[in-house]
């Protein structure tokens, strides 16, 4: 990130194969769209939700987690 930050993104989708996969890259895709600056986490993931909840897929959904890590402090 510019201010020296580092994202990190992990996830998970319902199902298997070639659906639960784009369907993965939807959210990653969305993510980091919404995410290049090094905003709040919880600003980050709530304005994902907002996204993929204007575009509902049946029967899928994310558990997604989002976390800003420091190099420097080691936070």
């Amino acid at each position: 990130m510019p201010n020296g930050l580092v994202g990190l993104y992990v996830g998970d989708v319902v199902g298997k194969g070639v659906t639960a996969a784009l369907y993965a890259a939807l959210v990653m895709g969305t993510i980091r769209g919404i995410n290049k600056t090094g905003e709040d986490p919880a600003t980050v993931l709530a304005l994902l939700n907002k996204r993929l909840r204007v575009r509902p897929v049946p029967g899928r959904y994310s558990s997604t987690l989002y976390a800003l890590f420091d190099p420097v402090s080691g936070e």
